[in-house]
């Protein structure tokens, strides 16, 4: 699925399987917990912290370049750094489109 972020670039995503969720969480272990937040509906809902990265390592292309799933956790970091919060809101988006 494809989603423009508001800096006009196209970021596209699939959904990860079971094994890359888990190579994920590992990456991130020391990313335990989550964070209170208010929904566009307005409800209080519980964020883990480590959703944001799991989003990341979904995404398989921005602005036509290739992003191979990360083998570490620097190529997570970096993915989730060239994402910036605006590639990030618009991965959840396509993402909530793939579901």
């Amino acid at each position: 699925m494809d989603e423009y972020d508001e800096l006009g670039r196209v970021i596209s995503v699939r959904r990860l399987t079971t094994s890359e969720t888990d190579r994920i969480h590992m990456m991130t272990a020391g990313l335990s917990g989550d964070v209170e937040a208010t929904s566009a509906d307005g409800e209080e809902v519980h964020v883990p912290y480590r959703l944001p990265f799991i989003v990341a390592a979904s995404v398989r292309m921005i602005d036509g370049e290739h992003i191979p799933f990360p083998r570490s956790r620097g190529e997570l970091d970096a993915i989730y750094d060239s994402l910036d919060i605006e590639g990030l809101v618009a991965a959840c988006k396509a993402l909530g489109k793939a579901l």
